[in-house]
């Protein structure tokens, strides 16, 4: 299954797709089917073109990250919550840098946003999920616990979990702890519709605290040069789009 979602992230790369277009475009083209070869080529520049513009990023993201459904669940002033959860991003353990560094900056946000939120609500306790993600046995939470309570953060006030490899077996690890509980998701904004899903049949209250935009909510109607980071925002899209489609097929919310 791992092998699978690897394999499905790198499929919808935009230059992986690119590429992909391009080559049978090619093949196409030694095989004497010109006409079909020059329009897939058309197609698959059209395609990478569009997938660089910050307008096709935004026009992805928006519904992700500005869903209305998040305002059902948004933090109101003297909401009173009694779980942060906050579900593990990535951790790198190469080369030699700066402890700080070796967090991602999905990471870093989710751990700074649950510790203003444990400033604000001191009998809160802050719930760390995340196993061994790579080949290195770097246990995930047991990193970010160490990294908030280097930030000042009370070590009994943070639930380590190191377990979970993925979004589904983190909430499996940490749903005991829901239980009739005031819960307050710290994560990116792209993940929203899913955790909603995941986590609310096991708490009592649940609010969504996004961070980690890829998109300030705007629209510019105008075209820029190629973006690097528009194309990766656009894969970011479409692989949370899948991860949606996927979690409702295997839990047959679609039918």
């Amino acid at each position: 299954m791992e092998y699978l979602k690897a394999f499905a992230t790198l499929l919808i790369s935009p230059l992986i797709l690119f590429l992909i277009l391009i080559s049978i475009s090619e093949v196409l083209r030694l095989g004497n089917k010109n006409r079909t070869s020059r329009w897939l080529f058309i197609v698959s520049t059209v395609f990478l073109f569009l997938s660089s513009q910050p307008l096709v990023a935004n026009l992805l993201l928006f519904p992700l990250e500005f869903n209305e459904e998040y305002k059902k669940y948004a933090l109101r002033e003297k909401a009173e919550y009694d779980i942060i959860y906050v579900p593990a991003c990535y951790y790198s353990s190469l080369g030699e840098i700066a402890e700080i560094s070796r967090f991602h900056e999905c990471s870093l946000q989710r751990l700074t946003q649950a510790l203003i939120r444990l400033v604000d609500n001191p009998e809160a306790t802050v719930i760390l999920t995340g196993g061994d993600f790579g080949d290195d046995k770097i246990l995930f939470a047991q990193k970010s616990k160490a990294l908030l309570i280097r930030l000042g953060a009370d070590p009994n006030k943070i639930v380590e979990i190191n377990e979970g490899h993925n979004t589904q077996t983190e909430i499996d690890a940490a749903k005991d702890y829901f239980n009739n509980k005031r819960v307050l998701v710290v994560s990116s904004a792209t993940h929203g519709i899913r955790l909603i899903s995941m986590i609310e049949p096991y708490s009592k209250k649940l609010y969504f605290d996004p961070v980690d935009f890829n998109t300030p909510g705007l629209l510019y109607f105008e075209l820029f040069p190629p973006s690097m980071s528009a194309m990766n925002a656009v894969n970011r899209a479409l692989y949370e789009y899948l991860a949606i489609l996927k979690y409702k097929i295997f839990t047959n919310e679609l039918n």
